[in-house]
């Protein structure tokens, strides 16, 4: 059952009480922005449901009914600028686009940055349908920034990059890409792809059984051409911890996956995965991946990574 809440917080009242008491659902998987996150958490109290969150997100908020398996910034930033930065406290410069959890991200992130004398030499913040990024990078490339922490979303994160290009940043500059998967992978030349380092609870080209199996069961749906990215990865972990939630319990029901999912250590799409039973945010089994000639390839095992996530319900 799918409801579009159309990316408007205002409409999420009305979506949740349509799934739960005329479409009869028993646990909500979603939405994409952070304020959807807050205010269907809060909607869906009333409805004894539980809501699972499954993209990225800035953490921060804890709430009886939000359980997320979504990476926070202790997990998609942190092992990343870890990784870039090698203990060295290189200089960064921050783009992003407005959404609040990158705001919040960004905050956190000169955290991990400055522990090893790393500088920041600039942020810039673009609107979500922003193209034209010549500005930005005239201004990164007046700078002595080595590392361009970056997160744009959609397809025009991959403009960013390709204007980089024409711009000859590529061999100068590192582009640790927050977010970064095989879609906007496919839209990049190669020399493109090279430049960028990310870190991700999945990637197709994952060599290990359990990441074959799951990209098999998906492409023999979608088609053997479809980019199986984390995002399908992160979304079939939710509907694996309400299916172990409901088995444990012994029965499928709002009120009872609320009682199991709270510390439940269940297997998701490709490994064991934890809630904590204390923030309801799950650990996550994490690699550092680069741009390949064909694929995002792996070229570090983190392993499991706490959320942190600096709340508790």
């Amino acid at each position: 059952v799918y409801k579009d809440s159309e990316g408007h917080p205002n409409n999420l009242s009305k979506r949740c009480i349509e799934l739960v008491r005329d479409e009869k659902v028993s646990g909500v998987i979603g939405p994409f922005i952070a304020a959807g996150r807050k205010f269907a958490a809060r909607h869906l109290t009333d409805l004894d449901t539980p809501l699972i969150s499954a993209t990225n997100h800035e953490g921060r908020f804890c709430h009886p009914n939000l359980f997320t398996l979504g990476p926070t910034p202790a997990q998609d930033v942190r092992p990343l600028i870890d990784y870039v930065d090698n203990g060295v406290g290189k200089k960064y410069f921050l783009v992003g686009s407005y959404p609040s959890w990158q705001n919040s991200m960004f905050r956190q992130s000169r955290f991990y940055i400055y522990p090893t004398e790393g500088k920041v030499r600039g942020q810039a913040l673009t609107d979500l349908g922003e193209q034209r990024f010549a500005p930005i990078l005239e201004w990164i490339s007046q700078t002595d920034a080595e590392v361009v922490l970056f997160c744009i979303p959609r397809k025009n994160g991959a403009l960013f990059i390709k204007e980089a290009n024409k711009m000859g940043l590529l061999e100068r500059l590192t582009f640790a890409w927050i977010g970064f998967n095989e879609i906007h992978h496919q839209t990049l030349d190669i020399n493109e792809r090279e430049r960028i380092v990310t870190c991700s609870s999945f990637v197709m080209s994952d060599d290990r059984h359990e990441a074959v199996e799951f990209v098999d069961r998906v492409q023999n749906i979608m088609g053997t051409d479809f980019p199986v990215t984390y995002y399908a990865h992160n979304h079939a972990s939710a509907v694996a911890a309400l299916a172990e939630a409901w088995k444990k319990a012994g029965e499928v029901s709002g009120n009872a996956a609320l009682k199991t999912l709270p510390g439940l250590n269940f297997k998701g799409a490709t490994g064991m995965e934890t809630i904590d039973a204390n923030s309801h945010h799950s650990s996550l089994n994490l690699v550092i991946a680069k741009g390949g000639a064909k694929h995002l390839k792996v070229v570090r095992r983190i392993g499991s990574v706490e959320a942190n996530a600096g709340c508790i319900v």
